[in-house]
Parts: structure tokens; sequence; C-alpha cells
């Protein structure tokens, strides 16, 4: 009896790789839209982000043409050198902490 065995092998292969290929394309399809979406919504933070920082960074560059010499130079006594970039780091972070918590909102909501 391996004959009929064998004949109804690939058969089985068939229904089991459709079966798998219609799960895998009902989670793609489920994950995908929603990572879109999450990924737009990251995508809107972190151009928001940068936005903020350039305009910071271009009125700081024009306060600096602007204001007299002796007031520039005693903010370089109180600011360090490496403001710009400790500003950045922080900006930075605060947008990591930001996109972290609404994740885990995201998925506290999806959980209960």
């Amino acid at each position: 009896m391996p004959i009929p065995v064998l004949v109804g092998i690939p058969l089985l292969i068939s229904i089991i790789t459709s079966a798998f290929t219609a799960l895998f394309t009902y989670f793609a399809k489920y994950f995908s839209k929603r990572l879109a979406i999450q990924l737009a919504i990251i995508t809107a933070i972190t151009a928001a982000t940068a936005a903020f920082y350039g305009a910071a960074k271009t009125a700081a560059a024009g306060l600096k043409l602007v204001l007299p010499e002796y007031i520039t130079a005693s903010f370089q006594l109180v600011v360090p050198d490496n403001a710009e970039v400790c500003i950045a780091a922080n900006l930075a972070v605060a947008v990591i902490r930001l996109a972290y918590v609404w994740k885990v909102q995201f998925i506290s909501m999806r959980v209960s």
C-alpha cells in the first residue's frame, strides 16, 4: 500500500502550503497597514523635530548677527562650545522617548 500514500503526499503538501500562504497574506496585510500608519506618525514626529531644531538654530544664528559683540561674548562665557550638540542630543532623546511611550501605549491598548 505505499503507492496511495505517496500519491497523497503532494496533495497534502499543496493544502498545507496554500493554508500557510493564506495565513501569511492575512497577517502581512493586517500588520503592514498598522506598521505603515505607525511609521508615518514617527516620520511626522521626526520631521517636526528636525524643523524645530532648524528653526531654533536659525533663530540663534540671527540673534548672533544682530546682537552687539559684548553680549555674544558674554553668552560664550555662560554657554559652552558644545551647546548645539547637547541640545541636539537632548532633543533626539526626547523624540525617542516620545516614540517609545507612544508604542507602549499603543501596545497596551491592543492588549487590553
